[in-house]
């Protein structure tokens, strides 16, 4: 017997076939003994915008194993595959029991409404932190003529800053390769003066922009110092198998980049993440509220 149903896009097939039921979604494939079932429950409630066929098969160890499979509300063929593993074992219908009382029997348990808000509220907050740089140099509207020399002294009061006086060793470039040549970085060591200690290292990336700092240009761009930005503990290694000092604090400095690109940046991130949320809604709840909202 084969049976398919929809969950929000996403095509769902069960088979019942030589003792066995296999579900399956997308790549996702499931396989329980229809003698080892030991529940069968459909989680459905009013204004819930899916419906949940949960399973728990007994194992050899005889310990427990879930499988769900989900479906769009009213969805007959999902009724239809409930209705014939209850005929073929009636024992296992906890259909019309609790709710909570099912969740413990199948050694799982009901997500509260607060602990979904503090997943996603960390959630949140995750993609806040790891974008966070984009944020704070995209905000930063300052300009600043600085000499390297400046550097050892104290932080500037604005990232984007044209150095000034400084000795940059290109012979001395730790570079990291890209598959492509507007791919490939390189990262120079910055000194204030010859004999003194490494101040910061300029990434340069793409052969147009290492053509520029070959020729002189003028060392404008980003300092890279917010939070855990900065040179790898790897590039302060293979600075000090060099034979370089390096001062009391490395700066990472990144030549040509500009505010407003990470301004953009990161609006680009927010909104394809904000896209691919919104297909993931309609993806997933097609019959529920929101449908209901756009349909009025």
């Amino acid at each position: 017997m084969q049976f398919e149903f929809r969950y929000g896009l996403i095509p769902v097939r069960a088979q019942i076939h030589e003792g066995h039921l296999t579900l399956s979604a997308f790549a996702r494939h499931q396989q329980l003994r229809l003698d080892a079932l030991r529940y069968l429950y459909v989680d459905h409630k009013p204004g819930q915008s899916f419906t949940e066929l949960l399973l728990c098969e007994e194992t050899p160890r005889g310990r427990l194993r879930r499988a769900r499979a989900y479906a769009n509300p009213g969805e007959p063929q999902l009724n239809d595959l409930v209705a014939a593993l209850v005929a073929a074992r009636p024992e296992i219908d906890l259909r019309g029991r609790p709710r909570a009382e099912v969740y413990a029997l199948m050694g799982s348990r009901v997500m509260p409404r607060a602990a979904r808000a503090v997943i996603l509220g960390g959630l949140i907050a995750g993609l806040l932190l790891l974008f966070a740089p984009l944020l704070w140099h995209g905000l930063d509207r300052g300009r600043q003529t600085l000499s390297v020399a400046a550097l050892l002294q104290a932080p500037p009061d604005t990232h984007n800053l044209t150095l000034t006086g400084g000795v940059l060793l290109l012979d001395e470039g730790l570079v990291d390769a890209g598959r492509t040549a507007d791919a490939a970085r390189a990262f120079f060591p910055l000194k204030a003066s010859p004999s003194g200690p490494v101040v910061a290292l300029v990434e340069v990336s793409g052969e147009r922009r290492l053509r520029q700092i070959r020729a002189g240009a003028p060392l404008t761009g980003v300092l890279r110092d917010f939070a855990w930005e900065g040179p790898s503990i790897k590039q302060r290694r293979a600075l000090e198998a060099r034979g370089l000092t390096i001062g009391p604090r490395l700066y990472l400095f990144e030549f040509g980049a500009r505010p407003s690109t990470d301004l953009a940046l990161l609006l680009l991130v927010l909104s394809a993440l904000a896209i691919m949320a919104w297909i993931t809604r309609l993806a997933l709840d097609p019959l529920g509220r929101l449908s209901k909202q756009m349909t009025k």
